[in-house]
């Protein structure tokens, strides 16, 4: 025996209209998921070139004096809770500054 299911026209086309309304639906979430991460990230790392190009402008004289210690005071980002180590490194890529998160935070 066969079922036959006998519906409307008016069913079928709302059924249909639900279906390609919900594929929509999950799109757009989708598309604003993807636009919310690519701006987040570009917020972040905008942010975090400004504070590098203040870092690097307080600490020409420390390295030019070879002085560490006064190049470690503008490492300290107290507003800053994601940076978990900052620091400074000579032109041969030797660490020449450093903070830990114990020492500022």
């Amino acid at each position: 025996m066969a079922i036959e299911y006998r519906q409307s026209i008016s069913t079928k086309l709302t059924l249909m209209n639900m279906l390609v309304s919900g594929v929509e639906l999950l799109l757009v979430c989708v598309g604003f998921f993807a636009y919310d991460q690519i701006t987040f990230r570009q917020g972040s790392v905008r942010t975090l070139s400004a504070r590098a190009q203040i870092i690097a402008s307080n600490s020409v004289s420390a390295l030019l004096f070879n002085e560490p210690q006064s190049a470690s005071k503008p490492l300290s980002l107290r507003s800053s809770p994601n940076i978990v180590s900052p620091g400074i490194l000579t032109i041969d890529r030797k660490p020449f500054a450093q903070l830990h998160k114990g020492n500022w935070g």
